[in-house]
Parts: C-alpha cells; structure tokens; sequence
C-alpha cells in the first residue's frame, strides 16, 4: 500500500510541479503558489529518495554483502530517512530564492540534515 501511494504521490506531484513551473510566473501565483511549489518539490524529493535509497540498500545487501544474514532497508525505512534528506534541496531551492547560497549556508543544512537524521535513526529501531 505503501508503494502505491508513494508512486503515486511522486508522479502527481512531479507532473503539477512541471506545469506550474511552464505555465505560470511567480508574480502570477502569488504566496501560495510560490509555497505550493515548494511542497510539491518535497514530496517528489520525498519519493524519489524513497526509491533511491530502497534501490540502494537492496542492490548494497544482494551484490556487496551477499553472504550476510542482514536484510535491506524496507521501504517504509527508507520512507522515513527519505523525509530528511528531502528537506536538503527544498531548503536550498528556498536560501537561493531568497538571496544568497554560499559555504556557510550549505554547511548549516548538512548540520541540519545530519542531526534529523540521527534523530530519525534512533526513531526507526
């Protein structure tokens, strides 16, 4: 079920995300809609990170790791870390908006991403 919903989310998210992006302007959409393209970029970065990270870990345990006992990441694991890493580009796509992105910003979103994932690591078990 999962999956499903996943899949889904990504593709409808991705594809509203194009069409906002082609047809209209920022000084057309307003507030909101400048805000409704930046959750619609998290939830396609949501996605596709989910899968990645899914793909990974199962391509890591069946060709690396062939002879451990340990099992992949499902996906639901991989949804939860996915949520973290997707708020990186969203994050960045949001500082370059605004102004400027340099060193020191994007080190402050690594530190970011770094503590939540370490939150949601100890979550997961």
């Amino acid at each position: 079920m999962l999956k499903r919903i996943l899949f889904t989310t990504t593709v409808l998210s991705g594809a509203l995300l194009i069409v906002m992006l082609n047809a209209l302007s920022p000084s057309e959409t307003g507030p909101f809609g400048i805000l409704v393209v930046f959750v619609l970029a998290y939830f396609f970065f949501v996605g596709g990170f989910s899968y990645l990270i899914h793909s990974l870990s199962s391509f890591w345990q069946n060709i690396v790791l062939s002879g451990s006992k340990k099992q992949p990441l499902s996906l639901r694991k991989s949804y939860y870390y996915s949520t973290v890493f997707a708020l990186a580009p969203v994050m960045l796509l949001g500082m370059q908006s605004v102004g400027y992105l340099g060193p020191y910003e994007l080190i402050l979103v690594a530190i970011f991403v770094s503590v939540a994932y370490v939150y949601v690591s100890k979550r997961v078990r």
